[in-house]
This record gives structure tokens, sequence and C-alpha cells, in this order.
């Protein structure tokens, strides 16, 4: 079983939020029921599984429809939904095949049963076995060049582009253009997803402490940069606006 490098939960009775992060994924569940408004395009794959019920999400038309899970590539629009209480799971890009088809993928109760069970504890979730079980839809991780590999484990060590090209050797163009045609996701938007993942890892700990972990300006940094990729602020997102609190 695997140890998320972070991991934290907050409780407000029987309904908690939750997220917890390694190589591997990153994972976000709240139990409560809730609403979320649509997402702008992130970087990442998105795997939505509901808990206690399936998710609804717009189809065809827009037309709402309940099932139990869905799988978004990068760079999709991400629907607003409901649910009564899920478990979002987000994989890196160049952490996929490089030949996964980029299409939405809806989930029955079957398969999301047996994601749900391979992550086991939501307090200590197994990524690693949970990114294993998502290998028919993602794909193994892909062999990259060590120059790509080596600038993706460092997005957040380098304050700029400039930098970051010099670490692996590379002219910001030409590494602009690789990580493009790689994974198909601009570099930008990586080095964004990178800082949030950072300070989304130290939320619990308040949203001034996570901003410095995401190496934000400020707090209106941070949370005009989670409006962007979320759709909603840190606050809401991790139950700071005074709805959870630390389990005792």
């Amino acid at each position: 079983m695997s140890t998320p490098a972070r991991s934290w939960c907050l409780e407000q009775n029987d309904r908690r939020i939750m997220f917890a992060t390694n190589a591997a994924a990153d994972l976000f569940a709240n139990t409560s029921a809730v609403g979320l408004r649509p997402n702008p395009r992130q970087p990442s794959w998105k795997v939505i599984l509901g808990l206690s019920s399936d998710i609804v999400l717009p189809c065809a038309g827009g037309q709402p429809a309940a099932m139990a899970g869905a799988v978004f590539p990068p760079g999709a629009p991400c629907t607003q939904f409901r649910s009564n209480g899920h478990v979002t799971l987000w994989v890196n890009a160049w952490q996929t095949a490089e030949n996964t088809p980029r299409q939405t993928v809806f989930l029955n109760g079957a398969t999301v049963r047996r994601i749900l069970d391979a992550l086991g504890s939501m307090r200590t979730p197994d990524l690693d076995e949970g990114r294993r079980v998502l290998i028919p839809f993602l794909g193994p991780e892909r062999p990259l060049d060590p120059r790509l590999l080596h600038a993706f484990h460092n997005l957040t060590r380098f304050p700029t582009l400039k930098e970051l090209a010099n670490e692996v050797q590379l002219s910001p163009p030409r590494l602009r253009y690789l990580v493009r045609e790689t994974v198909g996701v601009p570099l930008t938007q990586l080095r964004h997803w990178a800082r949030l993942r950072n300070a989304f890892s130290s939320i619990d700990q308040g949203l001034a402490v996570a901003a410095q972990r995401g190496e934000f300006a400020d707090q209106p940094h941070f949370t005009r940069l989670t409006h962007q990729l979320f759709g909603s602020t840190p606050s809401f997102l991790s139950g700071h606006d005074g709805r959870f609190r630390a389990p005792s």
C-alpha cells in the first residue's frame, strides 16, 4: 500500500472533506451533498466518482443524467455537476499512455466500486493502487525524454520558465514546444497546476500557509488562480468557509 506524500481531513458532524497527494495522483473527497459550478479546462486527467449515489452531469443537449462516475481528459470543459458525496482523482497528463484517446468516458457502478475499493480508506487512500486500476482508461505511464521528465518533476522549483529551461538545457521556446507536443497541455498551465497542488497539500493549516506553500504572492493571487482552474474559491473547496474543522 502506498502512503500519500501529504494528506489532510476536515470534518463537520459525519461529513468530511479530504485531500491526498503523491507522485501517482491527487485525491479530493467530499462526503457532503454538493453542487459544483462548471470548471475551466484543467491540465490533467480528472476522474469523478460518486460515493453514496450517482453524480448528476449534463449530457447531450445539456440535459442532466445520473451516472456512477466519469473520466475527463486534459483540456476538456468539466461541466457543472451535483453529488451526494464524491471523490475526484487527478492524474498528470504526462503520466498516461501516449495513445490514450482524449475523450470523456462515463463509468458504470461496478467500475466505480472497483476504483473506490482499490483506493481503500479515504483517510489514507492508496493512490498507487487507484492509479493502477485506471490503466484501462488512461494507460500506463509513458516513457519520456529525460529532459522533459526532469522538467515535469521540477515545475515549481524555479521561479521563471527561463530558469527551468536552463536546468534542462533547452531554450524556453523549445521546452514549451516539446511539452505541448508531448502532452498536449501548455507548460504555463502545468506550472500553475503544480503550484495549486502544493498549496492544497497544506490548506488544512489555513489559507495563508497554503498560499505560501504554493509560492503565491498573496492570498488574493492564490484565490484568483484557484477560481481560474476550479471555478470556486479555496475556502469553498476546502471547507475553510466555516463549515468544517480538523478532526479532534
